[in-house]
Order: structure tokens, then C-alpha cells, then sequence
């Protein structure tokens, strides 16, 4: 059996922190959208990217509660060549699940 070599890749990374508000996350999007158009991601791709990133930091303003509202949300986007990965903090207080 031979070993897999390993494999190296190289990504670009950009952090992106703004106020716990709508306006932050308008202001957000927009910088978001100028680093992926910088990445070269393709119109379409960074339209759904954008749509993605805005309903999930909108949620997190929304449903953040007193508590998280006083932090900010913080988003991480990862581009590679044919992937882009965004993560975001959730500070909302998370759900009640049903017993069933």
C-alpha cells in the first residue's frame, strides 16, 4: 500500500467584525462581497455568497437577544480555488427543541 502525499493548499482568509445591527450587516456584505470579487469568485457564486452571509448575520442580529446584541458579530470568510467556506459567531440563545 503507498502513502498519499501531502497535499498543500493555499487559502485567502479574510475576518470581518461589525455591530450587532442591520446597518452592520449591510456594511458587512458589502465588504465581504469587495474581498470575494478581489478572489476572482464568479458573479453568480458571489451573489449566492452574499445572500448566504446577509440571511445568516441577519438572523443573528435578529434573534441575538439582549445579551448578544452588545457583541459584535464577527464572520470569517475562506476562498480557495474552488471552494468558499463563510463561518459566523451565533450569540442567539438557540432553541427549544421539541421532547419528540
Amino acid at each position: 500500500m503507498s502513502a498519499t502525499p501531502a497535499q498543500r493548499s493555499r487559502r485567502a482568509s479574510f475576518r470581518l467584525t461589525f455591530p450587532c445591527s442591520f446597518a452592520g450587516v449591510r456594511e458587512g456584505a458589502r465588504m465581504a462581497r469587495e474581498f470575494l470579487l478581489e478572489q476572482g469568485v464568479a458573479a453568480d457564486d458571489l451573489t449566492a455568497c452574499e445572500v448566504a452571509l446577509a440571511e445568516g448575520a441577519n438572523n443573528a442580529v435578529q434573534y441575538a437577544g439582549a445579551t448578544g446584541q452588545s457583541h459584535p458579530v464577527v464572520l470569517e470568510i475562506l476562498c480557495g480555488p474552488e471552494e468558499v467556506e463563510i463561518r459566523g459567531e451565533d450569540r442567539t440563545p438557540g432553541f427549544d427543541w421539541p421532547a419528540r
